[in-house]
């Protein structure tokens, strides 16, 4: 290093003679470089992006989406209401009004919507449900017509008057009125909204959740030219749906998830959280900063020149890349914490030349004699480490090395040619008594002491716990956990992963099967049969699943409801005047009231059951009655008559066009339901739902692999997660492999000594075994995003143990100096900087970046310790003279 320290010199040299000219340029330059990133450096929110697209199964998903262009970028929409009539209205409605918004939307899918459904909704019934709805409409077909005549409580009472007048027995449609009947009034009572499901009367049975949500899937037209494309359209889907969830007794709920969904949610939340975290790191940095150098004049340089590096940075990341991704994203962070080294080191250096009565030219020549080598050779190992991502298939991750190393020359250049050039327009003063005139002579720091104290004491037992615990966290590296699904890397309490998760756990949907394509039906067909025989393999499904089975045995029993209904009742013509109405509704309530009480008259001790709900709900009528004045009785019946009855109607109307229904085949499903399971070129779509919840990495590998056995080129979401994880991984092996390997390489160049090449290194790789034990004891496992966090701890530690390694064999002071130097400091300062500016990650909501941000705290701790401890141990002479640098 030494032969390079005359090129260094001379160049801080002709930054300090032309500083009047170069700082201000390179500010300048700086920012306009700044608000040409602002103005090109987008954000691409894609996942997939993030991943080579020379893999096979990235290639496969590309042919799959080529052929169903309409599945991907869409954001689900899932309604959930109090009745499965509300869900089918609400989405009825909202589909109606996103139809007409193309300018924002490519096309709306509504499932099991639409006149198809209304038609023939009553084939997808099994066989036992369509025999039970038809005997539930022969048991009540009078009441039903009579009240499909007038659906008001004056109908009502005309049924329960008709009814107790035909028979003298119990009649058991007015048992099976009074348990929907009786909790209305109750809600009525405790104020409650309120709906009584005549589907579920129909059916006779209550409604399951599956029943009672509904979905839309929408495929946005994304907006590029925005930071967040989905944006417009989601804030209309939203607007859209108020309207439906806004009113007190709606009962609806509406929220967003899908890929767009999910993706828009990470991308705001990223963005949200780096520029709380950058603003965070660098308030951090400032308070380290103003304690570590103790000079007014060295924090405002130092901060200058870090942001202006800063700044060319996101230039060239918006000129070489011009986006970047929910990794790459983190290169801010990253470089604040790594830029900020450099210029710690110099300026330290400086000021401790200064303090020995250097004047300021002179001072800037020996700090850069002392550090320049090592910032140089830092810088290049530390960009090396990031270098080595480039060639891997993790494409997210290449580009943020692409960044970072260009970043680490970047922040080198200004640190060697700014920080000089601003020193020198406000060069630190010189006291009388030799010392700065703000006390800026460095001197060891506490850390450092304590440090001093431990290696000088027990050297031995340093080098002995780290052999120990090293040996100890190998073994436990078998242990460590990738957590390959990528959904865990957003904010855990956003709605679309909130809603994504509970859809996961739905078994009515399938949001982790996998697909595949087949050339034609038939072929589908000889899939299906492979496929159907492997156990991980619950069900397949095509298009022809659409198709009900049994049909014609079906059928006959729609033909029989239709007979039993006959023609559609007809409504009384002429309806009340408001007043009369209202006060005809009062008098049904009573009318209805008084029949109950003959009614329960005539109920023996048989019918227990029938006596208990029917004195409930007379109980509560009577406290109804006594407690609200009339107004108030008067608007209290309105809304029980549409709290009971408000379905009716529309129930009736919906069964009446169900009865119409027709034998169809595949070819007559409707034609957005065939488009998204018959190909552009004709490839048809198969779907494999695995037998069991695929809740872990072996589950999901062999469901998988078991699949892959009988169709190789499958897609999906499982496969998406597993090879990804297995991508980075990988990625990983080859980045630490290749940044190791070439840190090894530039020291033994730069170096041209085994032993001191091995200074560096043993306690790099202690350090990386420490960090990946404590990985596995504190329980943060490797994700997606702090993949990149060990081959970068390379680059970081490798530069503390050169710039110690550097300053200890250039030493000419007596015993215990190397802790009082400058470089030590700056070791200690620039470490609390990093560890300031990392943990500013760990607060973010978006797990992948807190993840991130936990692990590269967890490891420059570690690397602290094996700098200031196991460093200096094993060089056994902190203590002594050093020979000067050859």
């Amino acid at each position: 290093m030494s032969r390079l320290s005359p090129f260094l010199v001379w160049w801080t040299g002709i930054a300090c003679r032309r500083a009047r000219w170069i700082a201000p340029a390179a500010l300048l330059a700086a920012g306009y470089l700044g608000h040409y990133a602002a103005t090109h450096l987008s954000m691409n929110s894609d996942t997939g992006s993030m991943l080579s697209e020379r893999l096979e199964w990235r290639r496969a998903f590309l042919e799959y989406e080529r052929e169903f262009p309409q599945l991907g970028d869409e954001i689900q929409i899932v309604i959930d209401a109090v009745t499965p009539e509300a869900a089918e209205e609400a989405q009825r409605k909202l589909a109606r009004r996103l139809r007409r918004r193309s300018d924002l939307f490519e096309s709306i899918f509504v499932p099991g919507g639409g006149a198809f459904y209304e038609q023939n909704g009553l084939l997808y019934f099994e066989a036992e449900q369509l025999d039970a709805l038809h005997d539930r409409v022969a048991d009540h077909r009078d009441e039903l017509l009579r009240l499909e005549r007038d659906p008001t409580l004056r109908g009502l009472a005309d049924v329960v008057e008709q009814a107790l007048r035909e028979s003298d027995s119990p009649n058991r449609a007015v048992r099976q009125l009074l348990t929907p009947l009786a909790a209305a009034v109750q809600a009525q009572l405790q104020r409650q909204p309120f709906q009584v499901s005549w589907r579920e009367e129909l059916e006779g049975r209550p409604a399951t959740r599956a029943d009672r949500r509904r979905f839309l899937i929408v495929r946005p037209r994304l907006d590029y030219a925005q930071s967040m494309p989905a944006s417009p359209a989601l804030n209309e889907i939203r607007k859209l749906a108020g309207s439906l969830t806004g009113r007190r007794a709606s009962g609806v709920r509406v929220r967003l998830t899908g890929s767009e969904a999910i993706e828009h949610e990470a991308l705001e939340s990223v963005m949200v959280d780096m520029a709380r975290a950058a603003l965070a790191a660098i308030l951090a940095v400032t308070l380290i900063l103003y304690f570590g150098l103790r000079s007014f004049r060295l924090l405002v340089a130092s901060l200058l020149t870090l942001v202006s590096g800063l700044a060319v940075t996101a230039a060239f990341a918006a000129a070489a890349i011009g986006s970047l991704n929910l990794i790459s994203i983190a290169f801010a962070i990253l470089y604040i914490g790594l830029g900020i080294d450099y210029t710690v080191h110099l300026s330290l250096a400086y000021a401790e030349a200064r303090s020995e009565r250097s004047d300021h030219a002179t001072a800037i020549r020996q700090a850069t004699e002392r550090v320049g080598g090592a910032l140089l050779l830092s810088a290049l190992t530390t960009a090396a480490c990031f270098y080595a991502f480039l060639p891997t298939d993790f494409t997210g991750v290449s580009e943020l090395g692409l960044i970072g190393g260009t970043g680490m020359s970047i922040s080198l250049f200004f640190t060697l040619t700014l920080l000089p050039a601003l020193l020198t327009l406000g060069p630190l003063q010189i006291g009388s008594e030799g010392r700065l005139s703000r006390g800026s002579a460095p001197r060891a720091s506490p850390l450092s002491r304590i440090a001093q104290r431990t290696v000088d004491g027990r050297r031995h037992w340093i080098i002995g716990v780290t052999v120990v615990s090293t040996i100890g966290a190998l073994a436990l590296i078998p242990r460590v956990r990738f957590d390959q699904n990528p959904i865990n890397l957003s904010d855990p309490g956003s709605e679309s992963i909130t809603t994504y998760r509970e859809l996961v756990r739905d078994p009515n949907t399938v949001p982790l099967a996998v697909s595949t394509l087949a050339e034609s039906r038939e072929g589908a067909g000889r899939l299906i049969s492979q496929l159907e025989e492997l156990p991980q393999v619950g069900s397949v499904l095509t298009v022809d699943a659409f198709v009900p089975e049994d049909q014609p045995q079906k059928l006959t029993t729609v033909e029989s409801i239709a007979q039993l209904l006959g023609l559609p009742a007809e409504r009384r013509a002429v309806s009340p005047e408001p007043q009369e109405q209202v006060s005809t509704a009062v008098g049904a309530v009573q009318r209805i009231r008084n029949d109950l009480r003959l009614y329960a008259d005539r109920l023996d001790e048989r019918d227990e059951t029938a006596r208990r709900r029917l004195s409930t709900l007379l109980k509560r009528w009577d406290r109804w009655l006594e407690d609200w004045p009339a107004e108030t009785q008067v608007r209290l019946v309105e809304e029980l008559e549409q709290s009971f009855l408000g379905t009716f109607a529309s129930s009736m109307e919906a069964l009446r066009r169900s009865l119409t229904a027709r034998r169809f085949g595949p070819d007559d499903l409707p034609e957005d339901l065939q488009r998204r399971w018959i190909g552009r070129d004709g490839a048809v779509r198969v779907q494999v739902v695995p037998t069991e919840k695929l809740d872990s990495s072996e589950k999901l590998a062999d469901f998988v692999s078991s699949v892959r056995s009988a169709a190789p080129s499958i897609t999906g979401i499982p496969v998406n997660d597993l090879e990804s994880s297995r991508v980075a991984v990988r990625s990983f092996r080859q980045a630490f492999t290749l940044a190791l390997i070439a840190i090894a390489v530039m020291l033994s160049m730069l170096l041209r000594n085994l032993a001191r090449v091995s200074f560096v290194l043993i306690p790099l790789v202690a350090a990386s075994v420490l960090t990946f034990g404590a990985s596995v004891v504190l329980k943060v496992p490797m994700n997606f995003a702090n993949i990149i966090t060990l081959p970068l701890l390379l680059g970081i530690g490798v530069d503390n143990g050169i710039h110690v390694l550097h300053r200890s064999r250039a030493i000419r002071k007596p015993a215990g100096s190397l802790f009082a130097t400058s470089t030590v400091r700056a070791v200690v300062v620039s470490t609390l900087t990093t560890l300031a500016s990392f943990g500013s990650l760990v607060l973010s909501s978006h797990n992948g970046l807190a993840s991130m941000g936990r692990l590269l705290f967890i490891g420059m701790l570690v690397l602290l310790a094996c700098t200031l401890l196991f460093l200096p141990a094993l060089l056994g002479r902190s203590s002594s003279a050093r020979s000067p640098a050859t």
